[in-house]
């Protein structure tokens, strides 16, 4: 079998099924958009799983910006030619309805006959519609995809209003490669931090500002709590925040905390579980329609390397973490400011929430059920589409 992955943002092949256990192993190319394609760190990463790395020959050279304020104003071609590679696949598998990869992939689909199945994770109703070619898309996508997989309820029911037959939707749980994101010693020196303060661990290149600008008062209320200053020194550290770094920096001067605050660029796969490890806590704000799967799988591979979790109090982490991580309005100062002081007192409790989260991690989220999970769907789907 051949099967080819496409998606605009950069693929993580510790999410990816363990296509190695399968009987046979399939071959498995990945298209994403050029300069994600060219980073010659990804293309070791996938490499080593056995995977190519191929850019999407349809994708636009342009920044999101700018592509965005083409396609408003209707100046942009949304009927790009994919790479006749795809020609020879048995299966697409693009991420989300309104992306440049399922709309490349609906145009192979179209061209080749080939099933596709698109995964979704955006669950909120006639999300990113105003922008009138993602709207386009979405419609021909609910339309011609020949499936979709899902990962919680609320995704299931929003295709369901959009008008997606129930008998073409499928649901199961991520799965994440628990070996590499496992509990190990930490790092901290590799990072510039000190190896007795309470580390806060934020990661993302796509950051709320108003949930960043509250949890910058917080950290300032947390460093005037006289009973933590007998405990350990706060730092709140950002992995990856790229264009954000500039205004949270600015931010944390006016409020005082700049030298509490740590910055460190985007770290590669490999390099992610030992951050991860290197922190006392993660926190992490709503999550924006448009980067749903990003933020659910940071709780899950936090979860997974058995560091608390501390996320915004909404249906999206619900569905994944349950009771195991700790859930506050990000909105709400006191309410951040108790859950969190807790956490630097209480080691027990810290402790306690590290460990329910790794079992929840191996309980839910292993890869292992996850790939033979889609084993079965894909092999079920190219023999469904072969017959017809």
């Amino acid at each position: 079998m051949k099967l080819a992955l496409l998606k605009d943002n950069p693929l993580n092949p510790g999410h990816l099924p363990a296509f190695a256990t399968w009987n046979p192993a399939p071959e498995v190319g990945v298209w994403q958009a050029p300069a994600v394609a060219a980073s010659k760190r990804r293309q070791a990463d996938f490499a080593a799983q056995g995977m190519t790395l191929e850019p999407m020959s349809g994708a636009s050279p342009v920044g999101s910006w700018m592509r965005n304020t083409l396609q408003r104003l209707g100046m942009a071609s949304e009927d790009k030619m994919p790479d006749v590679a795809l020609a020879n696949c048995d299966l697409l598998h693009s991420w989300e309805l309104y992306s440049d990869a399922t709309a490349l992939a609906l145009t192979a689909k179209q061209q080749w006959d080939i099933p596709l199945c698109v995964s979704v994770w955006d669950n909120v109703p006639f999300a990113l519609e105003r922008n009138p070619a993602r709207r386009r898309r979405k419609e021909r996508a609910v339309a011609e995809a020949d499936f979709m997989l899902v990962h919680d309820p609320a995704a299931r029911a929003m295709l369901e209003d959009a008008g997606v037959p129930a008998a073409r939707i499928f649901t199961c749980d991520p799965g994440l490669d628990t070996d590499r994101y496992a509990p190990g010693a930490r790092a901290r020196q590799r990072y510039g931090l000190a190896l007795d303060d309470f580390v806060l661990l934020v990661v993302g290149r796509r950051l709320p500002a108003k949930a960043i600008e509250l949890l910058l008062l917080v950290l300032r209320e947390l460093c005037h709590d006289t009973t933590l200053h007998r405990k350990r020194k706060l730092r709140l550290w950002f992995v990856g925040v790229g264009n954000e770094k500039a205004r949270i920096q600015a931010r944390a001067r006016q409020l005082g905390v700049a030298s509490r605050c740590a910055f460190t660029p985007p770290l590669s796969y490999a390099q992610m579980p030992s951050a991860y490890r290197s922190a006392d806590v993660v926190v992490l704000p709503p999550a924006p329609p448009e980067c749903r799967e990003e933020y659910m799988m940071r709780a899950l591979e936090a979860m997974a390397c058995a560091t608390p979790v501390v996320a915004a109090d909404d249906d999206s982490y619900a569905a994944f973490t349950e009771a195991a991580a700790a859930r506050c309005p990000t909105d709400d100062i006191s309410a951040l400011h108790h859950t969190l002081r807790r956490f630097v007192l209480e080691h027990a409790y810290s402790r306690n929430y590290g460990s329910r989260g790794r079992k929840q991690i191996l309980h839910r989220f292993d890869r292992i059920p996850f790939s033979r999970f889609l084993e079965t769907r894909y092999r079920d789907w190219v023999a469904m589409h072969r017959r017809t």
